[in-house]
């Protein structure tokens, strides 16, 4: 398979063959970072022992290293420009390093990919993340078709350290179907010319059914895209800082909705599915937006349920300790 960015490990040989025995689609490495050149830009000819990297090539990368990975390389979107990567992976324990913006057909994470403040990636293609994928303040990762993320105990993390920016968001691109701009985003205004405006889903699946083996959405997200949670969603921002907010694209799913001690969900949209919810001791989660077609258990063990708008969930609620807060002329109703 070409178009992949290939971060090799080089903590010990069985590691590395246990890496690509896991890829066996993947050729060798036809071109490898080496270093060499005066920078880590990806772009720098001197840095690679063959070439650097075209569409038609496997980059590898060795792990504990930093490729900088420039702005423009898929510049204005385009998959089939020579120098552009259509995949962007680092499997191995490597960290890949990106600066905005950048276009990716997919993404298949082993180590750490890495998107710098201010810096947005757009993915449209079933991706793997096995490793962390850390986006930072102000950034965005975005998607523009529906697509799955599959993990084996990958994170997925909003990373806010400083309160003076603004918190990483995952967003979506509307597109057009049917008429004269099928596939094409929609205009400004939301509108198709003959078709219709429509926004993908994002989806998110576990290998397994525990966090270590499946795929965790984590840290200060504001959610924009519709999700459809079939992994974990775990809210690890404090009320000081940021929540963890669902907002604008309604989310489903059959997982897991989970605030730990000292933080906050915030819920300001539609949630629906069988999806669990989980509040334990100084924890906190907001409903601000109708969530009446609910079926998952709630457990709540020492922390807050706070209730602005209607929630109602055939499932059991389980309450050892904590607090339910239903705002006036607001229902909870649970079996």
């Amino acid at each position: 398979m070409k178009n992949r960015l290939f971060v090799t490990s080089i903590i010990a040989a069985a590691v590395s063959v246990a890496a690509a025995s896991s890829w066996a689609e993947d050729p060798a490495c036809e071109t490898t970072f080496n270093y060499r050149g005066a920078d880590n830009s990806w772009q720098n000819p001197d840095n690679w022992d063959f070439r650097v990297p075209t569409v038609d090539d496997v980059a590898c990368i060795p792990s504990g290293q930093v490729a900088k990975i420039p702005p423009g390389l898929c510049d204005g979107g385009s998959r089939d420009k020579k120098g552009c990567i259509t995949d962007v992976g680092c499997p191995g324990g490597g960290t890949c390093d990106l600066d905005p913006h950048q276009v990716a057909e997919a993404i298949v994470v082993d180590g750490i990919l890495s998107l710098n403040t201010y810096t947005s990636l757009t993915i449209s293609a079933d991706s793997t993340l096995d490793g962390d994928l850390r986006v930072d303040a102000e950034g965005t990762f975005r998607i523009d078709e529906s697509l799955t993320i599959t993990g084996d105990g990958g994170e997925l993390t909003a990373v806010l350290e400083k309160c003076e920016f603004g918190p990483p968001t995952m967003d979506y691109v509307k597109k057009c179907v049917g008429g004269g701009s099928d596939g094409d985003p929609c205009n400004i205004h939301g509108d198709c010319p003959g078709g219709t405006c429509t926004a993908p889903t994002l989806t998110t699946e576990g290998v397994g059914s525990t966090q270590g083996t499946s795929l965790v959405v984590n840290g200060r997200w504001q959610i924009d895209v519709a999700l459809e949670n079939n992994a974990y969603v775990v809210a690890d921002g404090t009320e000081s800082t940021m929540p963890l907010i669902l907002r604008d694209r309604a989310k489903s799913g059959s997982g897991s909705w989970i605030v730990e001690p000292d933080c906050v969900l915030q819920v300001d949209t539609t949630v629906t599915g069988s999806g669990t919810w989980e509040i334990p001791y100084s924890g906190k989660i907001v409903i601000n937006s109708d969530c009446t077609s609910l079926s998952g258990d709630v457990t709540i063990t020492g922390g807050t349920l706070e209730l602005n708008d209607d929630f109602d969930t055939t499932g059991d609620l389980e309450m050892s300790a904590g607090t339910i807060n239903v705002a006036e002329g607001k229902e909870a109703e649970f079996d």
